[in-house]
């Protein structure tokens, strides 16, 4: 392999440069397509979703003295409407243009090998986690892994809000390894709940 010259580490250096003032440029657009704003109400949404119905498992086990105590009837109802419920607001959110403009950039390219391999280790953490009678720690798992995604989100667009999110999950994540004694459902509603609402927030992002 050989050397560089100086001459051509400046050409290297003039073209980096360029690169940066037209990725400068185009920052706008690209905070357009990626900002989540649009969908600040279906953050929202899930936002609920994960608080209202974590909740109200961990007080039915409160109640009831534990999970397998709890009227059949009831669990099944809770477990039905809560899938329901994601599934539902999840087919709304992929009908969503904007977001599929989003999913057509990112989803596609180099940006393809990140965002794949995360979402299989997120899927494979759980499968293990789960098969070894280890569910309390699904939700740290799943956490780092959103927590990674969003951090990506943030770095390739500059949008606070997925930084803010991504090391909310992060955080939150390492909180749930820590503090074992809590219950998993109040780490889910503090992860996955109070993340997609700093996800949503109103927050003004720079020019």
């Amino acid at each position: 392999m050989t050397k560089m010259n100086e001459e051509q580490i400046e050409k290297l250096l003039e073209d980096i440069s360029s690169i940066k003032s037209v990725l400068r440029q185009n920052r706008p657009l690209v905070q357009k397509i990626f900002d989540p704003a649009p969908l600040r109400n279906l953050l929202y949404a899930y936002s609920l979703t994960f608080i209202v119905f974590p909740l109200l498992f961990y007080f039915s086990i409160q109640y009831y003295g534990g999970y397998d105590l709890i009227p059949e009837g009831i669990r099944t109802f809770l477990i039905g409407v809560s899938c329901f419920t994601l599934f539902f607001l999840a087919a709304i959110k992929w009908m969503n243009r904007a977001l599929l403009k989003m999913a057509g950039m990112i989803f596609t390219g180099r940006f393809g090998h990140l965002i794949f391999p995360n979402l299989i280790l997120a899927v494979f953490l759980c499968f293990i986690l789960a098969r070894h009678g280890q569910h309390y720690y699904m939700v740290p798992a799943f956490a780092f892994c959103q927590g990674i995604q969003l951090n990506f989100y943030g770095c390739i667009t500059g949008i606070k809000r997925y930084f803010l999110a991504g090391y909310w999950l992060l955080i939150t994540g390492v909180i749930a390894i820590v503090f074992t004694s809590i219950s998993p459902m109040i780490h889910l509603a503090l992860t996955q709940g109070i993340g997609w609402i700093l996800l949503a927030l109103p927050i003004k992002e720079e020019d």
